[in-house]
């Protein structure tokens, strides 16, 4: 089965509305196609969900003439990670996978799900007399709301990040740490007698869901700097019951999380080269893709199936407004100035045909941004882009620029 899901994107570009700085083009759609996993291991075959963006024409033509939806989910792991994002939508596709299911797991979710409703039932149930609706609303609440991560793992904020030191965080909850954390550090010291492991257990009951792994692995990235160093190494259920393997993560210009299970042969050099005090080129581990057992994309599961998010990597700087639907020909004087300011403070910027070279983000909201917005931004783009080495300088244009022509400039 095959639907077209028109976004704010479609629309947007339908209307003629182009972000300031994007060049014209045909809007598109959102194609998705279901299809069943090829059977394994005895087990039923499951139901998952491709998902691509189309240009309207082609996508209309796929969904008349009942052509399939060709992606190859391996495409992104072959490629190189700089093109990941840029491509992920429109080239590549992806497979949609339930944030409120475990990584790796596609029929876990029910229960997942029964089991938390269950204790809110079992819990209301006990209560007497009959409950009102505010109480109800409360149970409602507490259903949905997101536990603290200092709940859910025995991670620290702060990790040591050491070269032989490897740290790994259980996705589950394990029934014997010391035994798994035993048997981790005797296959690491096959690999480097001088290594160690760090085991940080899981907490809560259930599995991480995909939307909390998201959560912990957006708190590893931001709290430990540079994050371009940062590589993570996870134990969930997949890869638990095999003690030789792990899931490894590494952060690359705030890409999706591209996690892949590989045996510790291959985990302890990748760990060792990436975090080596001169990490360059030759100290890089060139994972085989043989090696590598399953791998799985996760992405933020607020964000858009657009290249229009913030969380897009961007080499060039950003240039945020501040106020919505800027005025056209405003938005000409602005960039007049943004190429006045790059040469007045000498900032190196590639300059085509009279543009700069900037990524322009639109205001959404219907009231302006404020002070803290521009922090909030700020702050934001240092963070996903490798701290202030990858962030040269963040622009703001609020409603005063189109009466004096002057930009708001954060170095």
């Amino acid at each position: 089965m095959r639907i077209a899901v028109a976004d704010r994107t479609t629309y947007r570009k339908l209307q003629g509305n182009w972000n300031p700085g994007e060049k014209p083009g045909p809007s598109s759609l959102v194609l998705l196609q279901t299809y069943n996993q090829d059977q394994r291991d005895g087990m039923r075959a499951q139901s998952q969900i491709l998902a691509k963006r189309f240009d309207v024409p082609e996508a209309i033509s796929i969904l008349v003439n009942n052509r399939e939806i060709s992606i190859n989910p391996w495409q992104w792991q072959e490629q190189n990670d700089t093109e990941l994002w840029s491509k992920l939508f429109d080239d590549y596709g992806m497979i949609l996978h339930d944030p409120d299911m475990p990584p790796f797991q596609h029929e876990y979710g029910l229960e997942y799900l029964r089991h938390k409703h269950a204790q809110a039932t079992e819990w209301a149930l006990n209560q007497q007399p009959s409950l009102p609706n505010e109480v109800i609303k409360v149970i409602n609440d507490m259903v949905n709301e997101e536990m603290p991560l200092e709940e859910l793992t025995e991670a620290p904020e702060v990790l040591r990040c050491e070269m032989k030191v490897i740290e790994v965080h259980a996705l589950i909850p394990l029934a014997d740490v010391d035994a798994t954390w035993r048997a981790l550090e005797a296959k690491v010291k096959t690999q480097d007698p001088t290594a160690s492991v760090v085991l940080y257990p899981w907490k809560n009951q259930s599995p991480a869901t995909r939307r909390e792994f998201w959560r912990l692995w957006d708190r590893i990235i931001s709290r430990n700097n540079p994050p371009r160093n940062m590589l993570a190494c996870f134990l969930d259920s997949t890869t638990a019951a095999e003690d030789d393997t792990v899931i490894m993560v590494k952060w690359h210009n705030n890409d999706p999380a591209v996690l892949r299970q590989v045996g510790v042969e291959h985990a302890v050099p990748m760990w060792q080269r990436h975090l080596h005090p001169d990490h360059g080129k030759q100290y890089t581990y060139d994972l085989p893709n043989q090696a590598v057992k399953g791998a799985e994309i996760i992405y933020n599961p607020n964000d858009r199936f657009s290249n229009d998010n913030l969380s897009a990597y961007s080499h060039d700087p950003y240039v945020f407004f501040l106020t919505k639907k800027p005025p056209a020909k405003a938005i000409a004087k602005v960039k007049e100035r943004l190429i006045e300011q790059a040469a007045q403070d000498e900032i190196e910027l590639d300059i085509e045909d009279g543009q700069a070279s900037y990524k322009f983000v639109e205001w959404e909201k219907d009231e302006d941004g404020d002070e803290q917005d521009m922090v909030r931004l700020a702050a934001d783009c240092i963070r996903r882009q490798g701290g202030r080495q990858g962030q040269a300088h963040t622009i703001f244009v609020d409603r005063q620029t189109f009466e004096d022509d002057q930009v708001l400039f954060s170095k």
